[in-house]
């Protein structure tokens, strides 16, 4: 088995294949509830429920994709195979959520048919990116390549995802021909977010057409119990898996409250507006910075340092929120940290899945990428409860926040997260146990191994 180093052009449509999950994503993580409320008109406790049990499905459907992903067999390999069909499913189950059918279907089968779209999207979605990140172990062996092309794609996201945002609701507003979210408008942004989803991952499918699957094989027999009790008595698995839960709910912690943050104990509609690109920008800048800070220390370090900065920055943005410019600056800074992590996570899920492959036989690590997004899911619902945590600091809708309201919003929204960052990082730091400098030689012998089954 020879040493893989990837060309070109497979560098490139690999970083740029998961920017279509997070362009359709983009479309997801604010306008659900918004859509089939102000758009088709729909009671809110009834979007509310449909919400409600889309997450719960999707989180019990989550710990199956590994097996999922080893079990079923299409034509065009383990892997490649989803990147072709996982974005036609979902842009289905896109168009049609998008769509005036929630209005033209029996009040019984209203909720089942609206979680039933959601979950369908989410599920192939969560399917078709943890292929994606499981080959960043599979076709790249070098360690810091791995880091590389990962970091690539997480520079492109920060671009791909300030012109979605930027342009989603003036093509909206564009095409409804009005100034709120209308069923013409999310229409037309579902299918066109659907179609970039499924013409990015074309390009690395028609990329990967001489790629084999003969080193990672169909798996030996086992059951998904004895799939979730290896990664949850692997300790390296599962330290990445918590921390990366609790990590990812610091970031979604804080986006969840960053408008009330902004808004009503900063007061500042004008730092809110600088927030939502100058978070973009910080993001590049993080991933930009990771490769070689992680070259001087490790992946391991510059994980826990991000976490550490984004805690620490956050905390800062509190003592400074009497400037809120400075404040703004103090977040931005905790944004850069925070995308250390998100950049070298995928990478040490693979060195981590080499190394048990080593010293257990086991390719795990389509479950090890299913559980990295189950981090995502996760972090999810913890974040849906930092808006409880606004009202219990005295928040009511539509009434002017007192000083002690306000200053209840101040310390939710910036000590709140921060306690998830720094809690991601000291997981991290106490657990997880491997050394980055055995990897190469670990590597050698799995590959030794191979050659001598004649695979």
């Amino acid at each position: 088995m020879e040493e893989r180093s990837l060309s070109t052009s497979r560098r490139w449509t690999y970083a740029l294949g998961n920017n279509g999950f997070f362009i359709a994503m983009t479309l997801y993580t604010i306008y659900p509830l918004a859509f089939m409320t102000a758009a088709l008109g729909m009671p809110f406790p009834r979007a509310v429920q449909i919400l409600s049990l889309t997450k719960l499905f999707d989180i019990v459907i989550g710990f199956f994709i590994g097996s999922i992903i080893e079990k079923v067999r299409m034509p065009w390999g383990k892997y490649r195979s989803w990147f072709l069909v996982g974005p036609i499913v979902a842009g289905v189950s896109t168009c049609l959520f998008f769509s005036p059918l929630l209005l033209n279907v029996p009040a019984v089968a209203l909720v089942p048919l609206g979680v039933v779209l959601l979950v369908v999207w989410n599920v192939i979605s969560s399917i078709v990116l943890a292929c994606h990140n499981a080959l960043n172990a599979v076709l790249i062996y070098n360690p810091m390549e791995r880091l590389s092309v990962f970091k690539l794609s997480n520079q492109l996201q920060a671009v791909t995802g300030f012109v979605a945002g930027f342009f989603m609701m003036k093509i909206v507003f564009a095409v409804g021909g009005e100034q709120r979210i209308n069923l013409l408008g999310m229409q037309v942004i579902g299918i066109i977010y659907s179609f970039l989803f499924f013409v990015l991952y074309l390009a690395f499918f028609i990329n990967l057409r001489d790629y084999k699957d003969a080193e990672t094989g169909w798996p030996q027999k086992n059951s998904i119990v004895d799939t979730l009790k290896l990664l949850f008595t692997n300790g390296k698995i599962a330290s990445l898996t918590i921390s990366g839960m609790l990590g990812f709910s610091a970031e979604t912690f804080f986006k969840a409250v960053a408008s009330y943050y902004f808004l009503y104990a900063l007061f500042s509609a004008g730092v809110l507006d600088a927030f939502n690109w100058a978070s973009v920008l910080a993001a590049f800048i993080g991933a930009s910075l990771v490769m070689p800070l992680s070259k001087k220390t490790s992946k391991k370090s510059a994980y826990i340092i991000g976490y550490f900065v984004m805690g620490a920055a956050l905390i800062l943005s509190y003592f400074t929120s009497g400037t809120p410019y400075l404040s703004l600056l103090a977040i931005c800074i905790g944004f850069i940290g925070l995308n250390f992590p998100r950049s070298v996570l995928v990478p040490m899920y693979s060195d981590a899945s080499d190394f048990t492959l080593h010293a257990a036989g086991k390719h795990i690590i389509s479950h090890a990428m299913a559980l990295y997004m189950m981090t995502f899911k996760i972090a999810g619902l913890i974040a849906a409860q930092a808006s409880g945590l606004l009202a219990r600091a005295g928040y009511v809708t539509g009434r002017d926040p007192t000083p002690e309201v306000s200053e209840g919003i101040r310390r939710v929204s910036t000590f709140g997260p921060a306690i998830f960052a720094i809690a991601g990082a000291l997981v991290i730091l106490i657990f997880y146990r491997l050394d980055e400098n055995e990897i190469p030689a670990i590597q050698a012998e799995i590959r030794a191994r191979a050659e001598k089954k004649g695979e």
